[in-house]
C-alpha cells in the first residue's frame, strides 16, 4: 500500500514568466528537496547542473530546452603566439574545464592535436595547454580574422548527478559540453529519457547502476554515447538512437564504442539503433577510400561484463565491430541483432561462455576506417583472407578500393593477458554480403605477432562452436541506416529524417523489414513448455523505485502528469510491498470518485509495457494476475482495465485487443476479489511492428494490484496435411 511522507513534493518552474519562478537552474535545485520536480520552461541555459540530494526530477516543460556548455569568443580576443607564426592563443575562464576535446572555426570543427602547435601544418588544429589554461588554434597558418567566430566547449559535465539516487532527467537537449553531458558515477536508479545529446566533449551518459536509459538521440559527441563501469550492474539501455559518436579519432586512438562497457553485469541493452550518418571520400596516401566518420565500435562489452544481455539491437556503417565481446566478458547472450556495413560483425576476443545466435550480418560495399578489416589494430599487424591464414602486404595493397568483412569472429590475443577464447558458441547467424565486399564468414585466429598468428591454435579453440551459421550473397541493396546527410540538431528534423516519433518510440524499419524474428524467442525457452516465457523484463516488478515518487523501472505511466502520485485522494499508482502474488512487491492503482474531497472523478490511469516486436498475424499469450478492492465503475464498460496495443512502425496504434472488459472478463471489471490469473491471446493485426501491454483503472471508485506478468509466443498450428 502507499505510504505516506512528512513532505508533498513540488514544482519549481525554471525560467518561466510567473513569479515563482527562477532563472537559472541551479537556482532551483538549490531550494530543491527529495520529490521535487524542476521545471524548466524552453530557452537557452548556459550553466553546470549539480544535483544536491536524491529524488530530484528535471523535466523539459515544453520541446526547446538547451543546456550548452560552450561559450563563442571573438578572434580579436586571441593573441598571436611567439616564435609560432600562424598559432594563436586565448586564457582560459577561471574555473572553466580544460577538457576540451573540440573547438568550431566559424561552425567548422579543428582537429585536436594532443602536442603543442607549431607551424603551417598544423593548418585548422587546435591544442590545449593545461600547464598554462590557455587554448592554441591555427586556422590559415598565417593569421586570425578579428571578426571569427570561435566556439569553444567551457562547462563540463552538464548535469552531474553526483551519486545521488532517484533521479529523473527529460526532454533536455545537452549540447556542446566541455567533457561529459551527464555524469552518473557512483549513482544508482537514475532514468534519463527523451533527451538529445549532441557535441559532448566526451561521453554523453557516464555511469549509473540500475540505470534506465530508453529513448534518447545520442550524437556526434567526441567519446562513447554510454559508457558503463565496474558496479554499473542491472542497467537497461534501450530504444536510444546512437549516431556518429567518437568522432574526433586523433586523441581518443579508436578506444571508443558507442554503447561501452567497462564492467556491468546483469543488464540489458535492447533495441538500440547505432550508425554512422556521414560517409564520405577520403584521401589516404594514393588511394580515396570511403570511410565513416564515426571512429567507434557499435556495442563494447570490454572487461568484467558479464551475464548480460544484448538484443534486436542493430549497428550499421561502423568503421570497427558492429559488436565486440572482449577480454573477461563472459557468460553474455547476443541474440536478433542486426549488423550492417560494419567492418566485422560480432567479434569476441579473450571472452568465454558467450551465446551469440539469431544474428544477421551483412556487407555490401560499405568501407571501414584502417588498411584491413583488423582496423584500429591495423598499426600492430595485418589481416587473414582466411582462416588463420594472414593476408601479405602485396595482398593487402591489392585490397585498396574492396572491403575485407569479417562476419563472426573469434580472436586468441596472446598479450600480458595470456587467454584464449573458449566455451563460446556462435550458432545459427545469418552472415550475407552482396557487390565486391570480400568476405571471411566465420574466422578464429590469434594476435598480435604474425609469427604467433602462424602457430596452431591454442586449445581453448577447440572449444568454440562455430557452426549451424548460414552464409549467402544478398541481392539488392538493403541499406536501412540511410539517414539525411544534413547537419541535424533539432529534435523535429531528426525524428523526421529517422523515421522515429515524437516520443522516440520506434524506429523506421520493424523487425519485419529486417528480416528479423522477433526477439522473444528466446533460444532456452521451451517452445512448447507450459511455462510462460518472461518476455518482459523483471515480469514480477521486483525492480522499484524506493522512495514512490516516480514510475516503476523499465515501464512508463500513461497519465499526462507525474505529480498526481503522491497527491491522495487524486489517482495514481504505487508500489504494493504487501500481498503480492509473487514475491515482494506488485503494482497498485487507486482512485477515488468522491467529489467531496476535491478531485475530479473520470480519469484513466494505466502501466504500459516497453514496446516489444511482432509480426502481423503472430498470435501472444498474455498470463497476469490481478486483485480488486472495491472497484466501482462510473459507467458501464469502465473499472478494471487490460488492453494488448499494436503499433506500426512509426509508433501509431494499428490495433487493440481487451483482456479484460465488459465483453472479456466482465467478472473482473468491479467488485473485490483476491489473486486472479488472467490469461487471454491477442493476434497481431496487418501492419503491427510492435505491442505494448497497458493495465490500470479506467474511471472508476476503489483500487487493483497486478503483478507476474509474462507474455508468451503462440505457435501457429501446424498445416493440414489431408
Amino acid at each position: 500500500m502507499a505510504t505516506s511522507t512528512s513532505w508533498r513534493p513540488r514544482k519549481i518552474t525554471v525560467g518561466g514568466k510567473t513569479k515563482s519562478s527562477v532563472p537559472t537552474i541551479s537556482r532551483a535545485l538549490r531550494r530543491a528537496k527529495p520529490g521535487d520536480t524542476i521545471a524548466v520552461s524552453p530557452g537557452i541555459y548556459h550553466e553546470r547542473v549539480v544535483l544536491p540530494c536524491d529524488g530530484i526530477r528535471i523535466v523539459a516543460d515544453k520541446p526547446g530546452v538547451v543546456l550548452d556548455g560552450a561559450t563563442v569568443v571573438e578572434g580579436s580576443a586571441f593573441r598571436a603566439a611567439r616564435n609560432r607564426p600562424g598559432v594563436f592563443s586565448w586564457p582560459l575562464p577561471e574555473g572553466s574545464s580544460s577538457t576540451i576535446p573540440w573547438l568550431w572555426y566559424n561552425d567548422e570543427m579543428l582537429i585536436c592535436r594532443l602536442e603543442p602547435l607549431t607551424s603551417e601544418k598544423d593548418h585548422m588544429c587546435f591544442h590545449v595547454d593545461t600547464g598554462h589554461r590557455r587554448v592554441e588554434i591555427n586556422v590559415n597558418g598565417k593569421k586570425m580574422p578579428g571578426a571569427a567566430k570561435i566556439t569553444i566547449p567551457v562547462v563540463g559535465p552538464l548535469i552531474e548527478i553526483n551519486g545521488h539516487r532517484e533521479v529523473l532527467v527529460r526532454g533536455m537537449h545537452l549540447t556542446r559540453s566541455a567533457g561529459q553531458a551527464i555524469d552518473a558515477t557512483g549513482s544508482e536508479r537514475l532514468t534519463v529519457e527523451h533527451c538529445l545529446i549532441t557535441r559532448a566533449g566526451g561521453t554523453g551518459i557516464r555511469g549509473g547502476h540500475n540505470a534506465h536509459y530508453v529513448r534518447n538521440t545520442i550524437m556526434e559527441c567526441n567519446g562513447n554515447a554510454i559508457w558503463q563501469g565496474d558496479g554499473d550492474d542491472e542497467s537497461l539501455i534501450e530504444e536510444n538512437l546512437v549516431v556518429a559518436n567518437a568522432i574526433n579519432w586523433d586523441p581518443l586512438e579508436h578506444w571508443a564504442g558507442n554503447l561501452k562497457q567497462n564492467g556491468g553485469s546483469r543488464c540489458l541493452y535492447r533495441q538500440n539503433w547505432v550508425m554512422d550518418h556521414t560517409p564520405g571520400p577520403v584521401k589516404v596516401g594514393p588511394h580515396t577510400r570511403v570511410f565513416s566518420h564515426c571512429f567507434a565500435t557499435g556495442i563494447w562489452p570490454d572487461i568484467n561484463c558479464n551475464n548480460n544481455a544484448y538484443m534486436g539491437n542493430a549497428c550499421a556503417r561502423l568503421p570497427h565491430a558492429g559488436m565486440y565481446i572482449e577480454h573477461t566478458a563472459d557468460g553474455n547472450i547476443a541474440a536478433y541483432n542486426c549488423l550492417q556495413d560494419c567492418a566485422m560483425g560480432i567479434t569476441l576476443r579473450q571472452a568465454k561462455a558467450n551465446l551469440v545466435t539469431r544474428n544477421w550480418v551483412f556487407n555490401r560495399e560499405f568501407f571501414g576506417w584502417g588498411q584491413t578489416h583488423v582496423s584500429r589494430y591495423a598499426a600492430f599487424g595485418r589481416g587473414f583472407d582466411e582462416v588463420g591464414k594472414p593476408i601479405t602486404q602485396a595482398a593487402e595493397s591489392a585490397m585498396w578500393g574492396r572491403q575485407l568483412f569479417e562476419g563472426l569472429c573469434v580472436w586468441h590475443a596472446y598479450d600480458e593477458f595470456q587467454e584464449a577464447s573458449a566455451y563460446n558458441s556462435l550458432h545459427a547467424n545469418l552472415i550475407q554480403v552482396s557487390g565486391r565486399a570480400v568476405s571471411v564468414p566465420m574466422a578464429s585466429h590469434s594476435w598480435p605477432s604474425a609469427d604467433e598468428r602462424e602457430k596452431a591454435p591454442p586449445p581453448g579453440v577447440l572449444t568454440n562452436r562455430l557452426e549451424g551459421n548460414y552464409y549467402d550473397r544478398m541481392e539488392g541493396d538493403s541499406d536501412f541506416a540511410l539517414l539525411a546527410q544534413e547537419q541535424i540538431s533539432d529534435f523535429e528534423t531528426y525524428r523526421k529524417h529517422t523515421g522515429w516519433d515524437a516520443n522516440a518510440h520506434t524506429g523506421r524499419f520493424s523487425p519485419d523489414v529486417l528480416g528479423l524474428e522477433p526477439i522473444w524467442t528466446l533460444p532456452w525457452a521451451a517452445r512448447h513448455s507450459d511455462v510462460p516465457v518472461a518476455i518482459l523484463h523483471d515480469p514480477t516488478l521486483q525492480v522499484r523505485s524506493e522512495n514512490g515518487i516516480d514510475e516503476p523501472m523499465f515501464w512508463r505511466s500513461s497519465h499526462p502528469q507525474r505529480d498526481w502520485i503522491n497527491t491522495p485522494p487524486q489517482a495514481r499508482w504505487d508500489r504494493n510491498d504487501t500481498g503480492a502474488h509473487a514475491g515482494r512487491r506488485g503494482v497498485l492503482f487507486l482512485q477515488s470518485t468522491s467529489r467531496s474531497k476535491g478531485r475530479p472523478f473520470g480519469q484513466t490511469i494505466t502501466w504500459t509495457s516497453a514496446a516489444i516486436p511482432v509480426k502481423p498475424g503472430i498470435t501472444m499469450a498474455v498470463d497476469m494476475w490481478a486483485k480488486a478492492e472495491d472497484v466501482a465503475p462510473v459507467n458501464e464498460g469502465t473499472g478494471v482495465s487490460v488492453v494488448v496495443r499494436f503499433l506500426d512502425a512509426f509508433g501509431f496504434e494499428s490495433g487493440r485487443a481487451a483482456l479484460v472488459n465488459k465483453d472479456t472478463r466482465a467478472d473482473l471489471l468491479a467488485g473485490t476479489y483476491d489473486w486472479t490469473r488472467v490469461e487471454a491471446r491477442a493476434t497481431a493485426p496487418e501492419g503491427a511492428c510492435w505491442m505494448t501491454v497497458v493495465m490500470g483503472l479506467a474511471p472508476s471508485d476503489g483500487k487493483v494490484c497486478f503483478d507476474d506478468i509474462h507474455i508468451q509466443l503462440v505457435d501457429p498450428p501446424a498445416p493440414d496435411r489431408k
